[in-house]
């Protein structure tokens, strides 16, 4: 190993045979040294679990230049133990989890493995970071990972974390999300700064690209912005005597509860509930994702909210920001709109 470069010691519960572990090597290994130490099989569902009765044995599977391969027949923090005990001759600079096959997050990552490697490396004050995908296959795809994973790689080598903190960094299933079928560090196009790069590919889109007609998944009207009567009223104004569009969800949210009485004071409810459409309960609900008002990942939703960064309707939705009147016209047509065609 050259001492100039950083090391990295990464683990997996996977196996060390896995895609996910192997895509990760192949990521990291032009950013640092890298010694792996993995178990010799599946260990999913470990969480921070050692062994205190049985042998550990460790094997040397593979050595290349800045590439050491090492199997053993423990657990994923066994694996860490041992590799810091026995196999590197230097603190590593980092210890890296994954990618791990299906995702870490919510009450998974109490019980994962991976998980439990970067866990073991947080307590050892050793900057640590976990990588997993949404997607259980032993042939998943995890290439679109690899400008991200690379980028909160170097970060974090010349940064650091937080002393006691540690990353557990989870991927959406590439097939789900159209803005991770192209790598992120891909050269903006002449007269585009990096920023409508980067907006281009997380929606989908190509520049120059017309939107109307594009399909839509969700329909939101509310927010404290554009959940006003005057805004219930332009809704009505397109939707009355029409159909809401069958593959459209919609959720209509008055900004307070002065809003949604007048809504009914005024009759904008039946004319809603006539064309199929439901009044919520008034509060933020997909303005920024709260309960279960969430737009899945990759998902296209036209909100009269006043914010459409990455992942503010939900991990991975992809947002147009809309007048009333056209979030009315693409929630009967299921498609954007130009709202006076239907005036």
């Amino acid at each position: 190993m050259e001492k100039e470069r950083p090391l990295i010691l990464i683990s997996n519960d996977d196996g060390y045979q896995a895609k996910g572990i192997n895509s990760l090597i192949d990521m990291l290994r032009p950013v640092a040294d890298i010694v792996v130490c993995a178990p010799d099989g599946p260990r999913s569902g470990f969480s921070c679990a050692f062994s205190a009765e049985i042998p550990l044995r460790l094997t040397l599977q593979r050595q290349e230049p800045g590439v050491e391969v090492w199997s053993c027949n423990g657990t994923p923090v066994d694996c860490v133990k041992m590799a810091l005990d026995n196999i590197v001759s230097r603190r590593p600079d980092m210890v890296v989890g994954g990618i791990n096959h299906g995702d870490n997050s919510s009450v998974n990552s109490h019980y994962s493995g991976t998980m439990g490697v970067v866990l073991e490396g947080c307590m050892k004050y050793i900057p640590s970071v976990a990588f997993s995908l949404c997607d259980h296959s032993a042939d998943a795809d995890f290439e679109p990972m690899r400008p991200w994973v690379v980028s909160i790689t170097q970060r974090v080598l010349k940064e650091g974390l937080p002393k006691g903190a540690c990353l557990n960094v989870n991927f959406p299933d590439p097939s789900n999300l159209p803005c991770l079928g192209e790598a992120s560090d891909t050269p903006p196009k002449q007269g585009e700064t990096e920023g409508v790069s980067r907006a281009l590919r997380y929606m989908g889109f190509k520049a120059g690209q017309k939107l109307l007609g594009t399909k839509v998944d969700y329909v939101f009207l509310g927010a404290c912005t554009n959940g006003r009567i005057e805004d219930f009223r332009a809704f009505a104004s397109i939707v009355k005597g029409r159909q809401k569009a069958k593959d459209v969800v919609a959720w209509l949210v008055p900004g307070s509860w002065a809003v949604d009485s007048q809504i009914r004071e005024e009759g904008l409810d039946k004319v809603l509930a006539e064309a199929g459409f439901e009044i919520r309960q008034p509060g933020c609900s997909a303005c920024l994702a709260m309960n279960d008002d969430k737009v899945p990942a990759g998902k296209l939703a036209v909100s009269t909210s006043n914010r459409n960064f990455e992942g503010r309707q939900g991990p991975g939705s992809r947002t147009i920001l809309a007048s009333p009147l056209t979030a009315a016209a693409a929630a009967v047509t299921g498609v954007i709109t130009d709202p006076r065609e239907l005036l």
